[in-house]
């Protein structure tokens, strides 16, 4: 297992729990940012790339996406 999908699980669970708390605490920013790094993490361990890359990856797609 490399250091890459360590890092995209360790953030995939990181994610899914400031999901969680923001969700609880009624807090949607916090939330939102749960979601995205769960989305950085599961694109890191898929793609076996580093969390930079991914950060990067994401980007360009909301990036695009708000184009269209």
């Amino acid at each position: 297992m490399s250091t890459h999908s360590l890092a995209g699980r360790y953030y995939k669970v990181l994610g899914r729990i400031r999901e969680w708390l923001g969700t609880v605490s009624g807090n949607e920013l916090s939330a939102q940012i749960g979601r995205h790094d769960r989305l950085v993490g599961k694109v890191a361990l898929e793609q076996d790339i580093s969390l930079h890359e991914a950060e990067l990856i994401v980007e360009e797609s909301a990036e695009e996406s708000q184009r269209l």
